[in-house]
């Protein structure tokens, strides 16, 4: 391979005399680093790396000689390659970087390749083959492009939707054995309270759409279903307009999450003026963060069972509440009232009728936080209740009222006490006034993890049911 090398460089160097004296090629020219790169890669072997060109310069008809050199070297590879039984093309084997430099090589030196007689048809189709591969990859890298900014487009619309909600689930104990409606009645049970999967889609700063669904108790349901609309930049700082179905803005408990709330169930009063939390309307709320903060609502007035709407809004007039709370440093306290007309309730076949039934709530909450502990207190009174069927009771105004105290024992760890009562529970007047104390713990197992352990005491003004106290133990992961 020498021998062939020093007859190719005394070669140039004759054809270099006699050719009027060619132009040298200058040192910083990119053509010597090409060469080098090719003699790393092999193209070329017998010179030790970085010193095949040596330190002089060369001419043109010398960088040609070499050129034809390792195009000599890259023939030898298609052979060894062909020799081996590959089925593919031999060029789609060599690296198309190289290829690319030797096409840029012979493209600069062809002039003098041709005059020194080197052998370019097999060199000249595999660039000819590497120029097909190369438009193919750029053909592949614009489909790929392509996908990448549809995947972008996609990514940037899921960046605007959250995810999240919370699974409850709830071992509880409660014994009815004296019942006087059902003496065999006695629950205890594992089941899933709630399942909830919460989707919040921002897709501008200032529009959010809201969808909550609960898969709880095997009844799949509908729980929120709303659009909101800021004033302002931010919903937080400025007032906004919010339409579907939704809380009661009333009060503390009425609205406030289960996934938050302290205590297993709410108060005997908010259920009973308030069933299934929620109705669709249409409410106007104040700035989040302010010292006084605002809640304007109309609703059907339906309510909600199941997370479907209970009956049809068979009237013209529409439920209206209002709702104001005052934010000081450790003192919250709100003000609400209600005042609606029709309620439904169920006959003895199941179906759903309408009475047209005044409805009036008003109340005021309390939430004071002070060195670990927090005091909460919530006072109804109304009269007219959605699920009870027409009669004195609905025209006879009720109250409940319960004091919680929460202490943190320490960062993870909170112990619960309440007293609860309301006057008359519309769903079984006989019992009158029916109270309760309920005694717990709430162990917060990691950031999304707590575990509860609650013992409730029940009291009834009058038939007293002996035995019905529970004990109940709920598992609540956030998600």
């Amino acid at each position: 391979m020498k021998i062939i090398l020093a007859v190719l460089l005394l070669t140039g160097c004759a054809l270099t005399s006699a050719a009027q004296a060619p132009n040298d090629v200058p040192k910083g020219h990119w053509a010597y680093d090409a060469v080098n790169e090719l003699v790393e890669h092999g193209y070329v072997s017998g010179f030790p790396n970085g010193m095949f060109l040596g330190d002089r310069t060369l001419t043109r008809y010398e960088f040609a000689v070499i050129v034809a050199h390792i195009l000599e070297g890259l023939n030898e590879k298609f052979a060894a390659i062909k020799s081996q039984g590959s089925s593919s093309d031999p060029a789609r084997e060599v690296n198309p970087q190289d290829l690319a430099t030797i096409s840029k090589l012979i493209d600069e030196f062809s002039v003098e390749l041709v005059v020194i007689g080197a052998r370019l048809d097999t060199v000249e189709a595999a660039i000819k083959q590497l120029k097909q591969t190369l438009s193919e990859h750029e053909a592949k890298l614009k489909e790929q492009e392509s996908k990448t900014k549809s995947n972008e487009a996609v990514v940037s619309k899921l960046e605007k939707i959250r995810i999240g909600g919370y699974i409850q689930t709830r071992y509880q104990t409660l014994d009815y054995t004296n019942d006087l409606v059902d003496p065999n009645l006695d629950y205890d049970t594992f089941f899933v309270r709630r399942a909830r999967l919460k989707m919040i889609a921002n897709p501008t700063l200032k529009s959010t759409a809201v969808l909550q669904l609960d898969m709880g108790k095997n009844d799949p349901s509908v729980k929120d279903a709303y659009l909101n609309y800021a004033f302002g930049d931010c919903s937080a700082v400025s007032p906004s307009f919010q339409i579907g179905q939704q809380h009661w803005w009333f009060g503390y408990e009425v609205p406030y999450s289960s996934a938050n709330r302290e205590t297993p169930e709410r108060a005997l009063f908010a259920r009973r003026f308030f069933p299934g939390e929620r109705d669709t309307g249409a409410v106007i709320t104040g700035p989040a963060n302010s010292k006084i903060c605002w809640t304007i609502g109309a609703y059907n007035g339906t309510g909600t069972v199941n997370g479907q709407t209970s009956s049809v809004d068979n009237n013209n007039a529409k439920d209206v509440l209002a709702n104001v709370k005052f934010n000081f440093n450790n003192l919250h306290f709100g003000m609400s009232g209600y005042n609606g007309y029709g309620i439904w309730y169920y006959n003895a076949a199941g179906l759903v009728l309408y009475d047209p039934t005044k409805k009036i709530r008003y109340g005021a909450d309390l939430q004071y936080c002070l060195s670990g502990f927090t005091f909460k207190g919530e006072y109804i009174r109304g009269k007219g209740f959605d699920g009870v069927r027409p009669g004195p009771i609905q025209d006879t105004y009720q109250d409940g009222f319960y004091a919680q105290l929460d202490y943190n024992i320490d960062r993870n760890t909170m112990f619960v006490t309440r007293y609860s009562t309301m006057s008359t529970d519309p769903n079984v007047p006989q019992y009158g006034r029916i109270s309760s104390w309920e005694f717990g713990a709430i162990r917060w197992l990691d950031c999304s993890t707590r575990l509860k352990l609650f013992y409730k005491l029940t009291n009834e003004e009058y038939n007293e049911i002996d035995g019905n106290n529970g004990f109940v133990a709920e598992w609540i992961t956030i998600y």
